[in-house]
């Protein structure tokens, strides 16, 4: 059980803009949104520029700021709970050393 704990993408909620989601129609738009404005960011029209990366830093970003303002005191958590950006595709190490990685560029 304790492994199922951090299968990050077993959990129910998970993947609300998969495309098989009830939610893919509403996440598509946005998803969409977010794609444009991060490839403008770039000068360069190389489609290789990682936006998704460049997002799942943002989303550290965000939950740095959370975490630096106490915002998750009011919830109750286990004694080894920790924050996790992780792309379905990628592992638990991974998701951890970019929120390492946006930690330690603060």
């Amino acid at each position: 059980m304790s492994d199922l704990k951090w299968a990050l993408g077993d959990w129910t909620y998970y993947c609300i803009n998969a495309e098989s989601d009830e939610w893919a129609n509403q996440w598509r738009p946005i998803a969409q949104q977010i794609e444009t404005y991060l490839f403008e960011l770039n000068d360069d029209d190389d489609e290789a520029s990682d936006w998704h990366e460049q997002f799942l830093e943002t989303m550290c970003r965000i939950l740095v700021s959370l975490e630096n303002e106490n915002a998750f005191d009011v919830l109750r958590r286990d004694p080894d709970f920790r924050l996790c950006c992780a792309d379905h595709d990628e592992s638990l190490e991974d998701g951890a050393a970019r929120m390492q990685r946006v930690r330690e560029s603060e």
